[in-house]
């Protein structure tokens, strides 16, 4: 009997194709549920769960046959019937921050001591969450949830993704510092930002003259269709923060550690630099 990530992923897809056969994309999808593109991508990576009214919708909007629309609530119901043995599951304010984030202008992100999500490689990913993978179907899972949110530099109108990054993120890796690791993250950041002009990324050297380094964040600011708010995560949870005043302190310190961190070609030198350091000591370690 299929497990509950292999059911929700045939529904993903079952959905996926109903929808390009209707020759309708994500983005007008989510307006008939009344939501963003981000959750119907989520929905149909199986990193969401749908709720039947929202099935109702989509199954309606696709033009399904009786008997296909009867196969996919029996599906949907069946999914939601297992027991989750695997990862767990997002915590509302994370979901917000998940839903929402494709759907900014700009998000403006600060982080100290790890990789944020969107930028992990799926190594990276993989030993972060790795304890909490207790088959194949988990790490199809893991690997589903980091795409869902990677999609965020590919939509149609991306938002402007500014991250500053300490240097401590890129010591501080998931199960020890490791050089192999270390090369993929590196790697990886920079595949990005030479692929997508919309990412900023400014690291923030221990040598840099800010005065301290808060706690991490993300900033998502809106065009005024959506109240801007900052998503700020913590050991077990997350809060989301959308007082005005609030929102202001954190932009201002963003702010100055924007000015403090290296500009985009020192952060790329700097990033080049450590991927050699990182591959000697590899070799270093292969040799002894």
């Amino acid at each position: 009997m299929a497990d509950q990530a292999a059911l929700r992923r045939r529904l993903g897809r079952e959905l996926r194709k109903a929808r390009e056969a209707a020759g309708l994309t994500q983005r007008a999808i989510g307006g008939v549920l009344g939501c963003g593109q981000a959750k119907i991508n989520k929905i149909e990576s199986t990193v969401a769960e749908i709720d039947p009214a929202e099935l109702d919708l989509m199954l309606d909007a696709y033009r399904v046959s009786p008997g296909k629309a009867d196969e996919l609530r029996a599906l949907a119901g069946e999914s939601r019937r297992r027991g989750r043995a695997g990862p767990p599951p997002m915590t509302p304010e994370f979901a917000q921050l998940s839903d929402l984030e494709q759907n900014a202008t700009e998000l403006l992100s600060l982080h100290s001591e790890r990789i944020p999500g969107p930028l992990q490689s799926e190594l990276y990913m993989l030993r972060q969450f790795g304890s909490q993978a207790f088959s194949t179907s988990d790490v199809v899972e893991l690997v589903e949830r980091r795409q869902a949110r990677t999609t965020l530099f590919t939509v149609d109108n991306p938002p402007r993704y500014r991250a500053i990054l300490s240097e401590s993120s890129l010591l501080r890796m998931p199960g020890g510092r490791q050089p192999d690791l270390e090369v993929d993250q590196i790697e990886h950041l920079l595949t990005l930002v030479n692929a997508h002009a919309q990412l900023e990324l400014r690291l923030l050297p221990f040598t840099a003259t800010s005065a301290f380094v808060g706690t991490d964040f993300v900033l998502a600011q809106f065009d005024g269709e959506v109240p801007d708010f900052a998503y700020v995560e913590y050991p077990g949870g997350g809060t989301l923060i959308k007082a005005r005043k609030n929102l202001t302190v954190l932009l201002k310190h963003w702010n100055e550690l924007y000015e403090a961190a290296l500009g985009r070609d020192e952060t790329i030198k700097f990033l080049d630099q450590m991927a050699v350091d990182a591959r000697h000591r590899w070799q270093a370690a292969h040799e002894s």
